[in-house]
């Protein structure tokens, strides 16, 4: 265990893959790994696995973090929805129907 984390929540890996670390349990992915699971594909059905980006919510831990914010993109003091593109390039001829977000990386899950 890397020595900078002093007191870590039970069952964590912090510091378990260096100071620099980036992927945290991906490490433990590798291609043997990946291998071995294939092995108990039954069906070729899909789910996905993601949940809400306002879940579980709440900012108790820390009241500086809150839930994400979907605005839309202000261009030329208007809304870019269903704006022609060929008012920043008079060669397309798409529409416009820019967002943007902002959320809290330790909001969510």
């Amino acid at each position: 265990m890397n020595k900078r984390w002093k007191i870590r929540p039970e069952g964590s890996n912090w510091g378990d893959f260096g100071p620099n670390d980036q992927l945290g349990r991906i490490n433990l992915l590798t291609e043997d790994r990946v291998l071995e699971a294939v092995k108990e594909v039954r069906t070729g059905r899909n789910f996905c696995l993601s949940m809400p980006l306002d879940l579980p919510g709440g900012n108790a831990i820390n009241p500086s973090r809150l839930p994400p914010e979907l605005k839309p993109v202000i261009r030329e003091g208007e809304i870019a929805f269903d704006g022609p593109a060929r008012r920043d390039n008079p060669l397309q001829t798409d529409l416009l129907c820019d967002d943007a977000m902002l959320i809290h990386s330790q909001y969510s899950t």
